[in-house]
C-alpha cells in the first residue's frame, strides 16, 4: 500500500504579536504512513500532539507576549519514513491605536497635469500595511507613485499626466493586527483656465 504524502502547512508565516498580549500560531499536518496501522507521533515546539493516520490534525502554539517571545517558532511532523516542518515568524511590537486621517477630502487636479493626495498614518508598522484604491475603476499604475514616509507618518499618491477618468473618490486604507481603517479623498479633474495657473 502506498505511503500518504506528509504535509505541513501554516496559514501565515509572519506574525505579529503585541506586548502583554496573547498571541496564537497555526499550522496544519495532513497524511502520515499509510502502510501501518498505528498512532502517528506529532511534536511541536512546546507540547505533544496524537494524530491518526492519513486523517488531519492541527497544532495551536500560544505565546504569552514580551519582547523575548520574539523568533522563529518551527512546527515539525514526524513518521517512522518522513520528517516535515513549517516555521513561523513571530514579530512581538507594542501594541498601538491605528488611525488614517487626510489634510483635505476635495481636491481639484488640471488636465495633463500632476496632483499628489496626501494621508496621514498613524499605528502602522511598514509601508506593506497600507494601500490607496479608487472607488470607481482602477488607478491607473503606469502613471502613479505611492510613498509612504515613517518618519512623518505620512503616505502620498501621486498621479500624472491626469485625465478626466482619473476623477473619483481615492481611499487611503490601512491594516495591522486585524483593525482596518481608511480615509477617502475626492478627486474632482478640471480644464486648466487659460492662461492660467496651477
Amino acid at each position: 500500500m502506498l505511503s500518504a504524502k506528509l504535509v505541513v502547512t501554516a496559514n501565515t508565516f509572519d506574525l505579529i504579536g503585541y506586548v502583554g498580549k496573547e498571541v496564537t500560531m497555526y499550522a496544519t499536518v495532513r497524511g502520515a504512513s499509510a502502510a501501518k496501522r498505528e498512532l502517528v507521533q506529532v511534536t511541536a515546539n512546546t507540547f505533544e500532539l496524537i494524530g491518526y493516520v492519513g486523517k488531519e490534525v492541527t497544532m495551536y502554539a500560544t505565546v504569552r507576549g514580551a519582547s523575548e517571545d520574539e523568533g522563529a517558532y518551527l512546527c515539525i511532523a514526524s513518521t517512522d519514513e518522513d520528517t516535515k516542518s513549517v516555521g513561523i515568524t513571530l514579530r512581538v511590537v507594542a501594541e498601538r491605536e491605528l488611525m488614517v486621517t487626510a489634510n483635505t477630502f476635495d481636491l481639484i487636479g488640471f488636465v495633463g497635469k500632476e496632483v499628489t493626495m496626501y494621508a496621514t498614518v498613524r499605528g502602522a508598522y511598514s509601508e506593506d500595511e497600507i494601500s490607496w484604491i479608487k472607488m470607481e475603476g482602477s488607478i491607473p499604475e503606469d502613471r502613479i507613485q505611492i510613498r509612504y514616509d515613517p518618519t512623518t507618518n505620512e503616505s502620498t499618491l501621486q498621479i500624472k499626466g491626469l485625465k478626466y477618468s482619473d476623477e473619483g473618490t481615492y481611499y487611503c486604507t490601512a491594516s495591522t493586527g486585524g483593525v482596518k481603517k481608511s480615509v477617502n479623498i475626492y478627486l474632482r479633474v478640471v480644464e486648466l483656465p487659460y492662461g492660467g495657473d496651477e
